[in-house]
């Protein structure tokens, strides 16, 4: 049998602490690990974010944008580009 509570008494928490810790978290940002000079756009990286979602697990490793070969190095270099889990 669930527990109800009738009465809470909030007078004893300390908001001023849990605005400063919500500003942090809305001023904080998700950097890249990598720094990739050629995606300087927001399209740019768009369209290879999609790329690397279409040719993720193509076994023929050839763009099927430009004809060129995706290298293994190339396809890790963007799989750490988009990981994205450093905030600051």
């Amino acid at each position: 049998m669930a527990h109800i509570i009738a009465y809470y008494d909030f007078s004893n928490i300390d908001y001023k602490k849990y605005l400063i810790s919500i500003n942090e978290i809305l001023q904080s940002k998700v950097e890249e690990k990598t720094k990739i000079v050629r995606l300087n756009l927001q399209e740019r990286i768009n369209f290879t974010q999609r790329g690397l979602e279409l040719h993720k697990h193509d076994e023929e490793n050839i763009c099927a944008f430009c004809g060129n070969e995706i290298t293994i190095k190339t396809i890790e270099e963007l799989e750490t580009y988009f990981s994205a889990d450093e905030v600051k």
